[in-house]
């Protein structure tokens, strides 16, 4: 049900777009889009899910090559399981990119890498995915921390 419940988290948080309460537990997230926000949507709303996630899931090993999903701390270090923090936060940011944005990306995933290698350094961004990973604060952080980091490469 792992699986079941990635797709879910990705679904929350792009159809949600925003900063989420901090006190809010990934339970109650996620049962508000299911219960209350999903029953409102018609097909056309679930198509334009369908085709972000796939943009997401197209571009992401593109953009952080073999280390998509997974905890980075430089090149020579061995690939680490799938992060489910890190899965909802990088869907996201790559699913909410134009594909400019995406290209650019992609052209300078090495920066990327980087740049995400130097914010695992940071105890922020590193506590939002040990701590308390499904507390809106910690999704909040890794938002924004990473979508900054994305923004400074897309604009250098």
């Amino acid at each position: 049900m792992e699986d079941i419940e990635l797709v879910l988290r990705f679904v929350a948080h792009y159809t949600f777009r925003g900063v989420r309460p901090d006190d809010q537990n990934l339970d109650e997230f996620l049962n508000n889009t299911v219960e209350e926000r999903s029953v409102l949507w018609n097909d056309e709303k679930w198509d334009e899910i369908d085709s972000a996630s796939y943009r997401a899931l197209n571009a992401a090993p593109k953009v952080f090559g073999r280390f998509a999903f997974r905890k980075y701390h430089g090149p020579n270090e061995s690939r680490r399981p799938i992060n489910r923090g890190l899965f909802e936060t990088e869907t996201l940011l790559l699913a909410l990119r134009s594909p400019r944005e995406l290209s650019v990306l992609v052209d300078r995933s090495d920066q990327v890498l980087h740049g995400l290698a130097q914010l695992f350094r940071d105890s922020d961004f590193a506590s939002a995915l040990l701590h308390a990973t499904g507390r809106g604060s910690s999704s909040n952080t890794r938002l924004k921390l990473l979508g900054e980091l994305l923004g400074q490469v897309i604009h250098a």
